[in-house]
């Protein structure tokens, strides 16, 4: 990975959407854990940006990073459960195929 926190400001999620969007997040995490620092970096500066708090789909997130390995991350990236829908939503990885 090249990209470093300063590197970047989040944008938007409206901006890269989908499930391509999904599934090269998740190619990318497979051949390189260290994407997920990029993800962290991303809910750290919105809790920066929102005065130390995080919508709860972010806060889900971080428990997502916090617990899960980086092959289950992938993974459910791109499941098709309700819960793989509901994460992408509210997608950390802002950033990362621009890196």
């Amino acid at each position: 990975m090249s990209a470093r926190k300063d590197d970047h400001i989040p944008r938007k999620h409206e901006e890269e959407p989908g499930p391509v969007f999904d599934s090269e997040v998740a190619a990318r995490i497979r051949e390189d854990p260290s994407w997920l620092e990029l993800a962290k970096s991303n809910l750290e500066w919105w809790r920066d940006q929102s005065g130390g708090k995080l919508s709860p789909g972010h806060r889900e997130w971080e428990q997502v990073l916090h617990f899960l390995s980086p092959e289950q991350i992938a993974d459910l990236l791109v499941s098709r459960t309700t819960l793989g829908a509901r994460l992408r939503l509210s997608s950390p990885f802002i950033g990362i195929l621009g890196a």
